[in-house]
């Protein structure tokens, strides 16, 4: 793990100037430390563990950005499911296979929540291997984005996130201080 105090440090190192990020190939993290800023650890750690341990996804990144917001947890003391059931209560919770064709267009925390609380119900129901066998699939053929049996799976976990209470994050304080 390297931590840096800046953008242009990380920009340096790594190409990019993201405040986190996992490199591919490599066991490694680079996240970028400012104070009054909580980091993103769980998720750029998920990143490299599940590169690692499970190679490049095959089916698309909101697979890969939604185990790493599912591994961070809570936000705000919000669940991610409770951060995805506010999207829905307010409509803008997009279908999955949406999600997955305009991941990167789709507005960043729609996209990483909405993925995050996807494949946390995928594991919770289907179990940590179905996200494992998700993650290596050929995207050749696929139907769903949550593979065989996709359609249903992203029923009931609409469902669920209809019977819980909603949240909704402050965009403001999230921006300047992180989760």
């Amino acid at each position: 793990m390297f931590l840096v105090d800046s953008r242009e440090q990380a920009r340096e190192l790594t190409g990019n100037p993201y405040m986190g990020q996992a490199v591919p190939g490599e066991l490694s993290v680079f996240l970028v430390i400012l104070p009054g800023i909580r980091p993103a650890f769980h998720h750029e750690i998920m990143h490299a563990l599940s590169l690692s341990l499970w190679g490049t996804q095959r089916t698309g990144t909101w697979i890969s950005e939604g185990v790493a917001t599912w591994a961070a947890g809570m936000c705000q003391g919000h669940s991610v499911d409770a951060i995805a059931a506010g999207f829905l209560h307010k409509g803008r919770l997009l279908p999955l296979p949406e999600l997955a064709a305009t991941f990167w267009e789709v507005d960043e925390l729609r996209a990483y929540f909405t993925a995050g609380s996807a494949i946390g119900y995928l594991a919770r129901t289907r179990g940590n291997a179905a996200v494992e066998a998700l993650w290596r699939q050929s995207p050749d053929g696929v139907k769903h984005p949550l593979g065989e049996g996709g359609a249903e799976i992203e029923r009931t976990w609409r469902a669920h996130l209809a019977s819980i209470p909603a949240a909704e994050l402050d965009t403001i304080t999230l921006r300047t201080r992180g989760c």
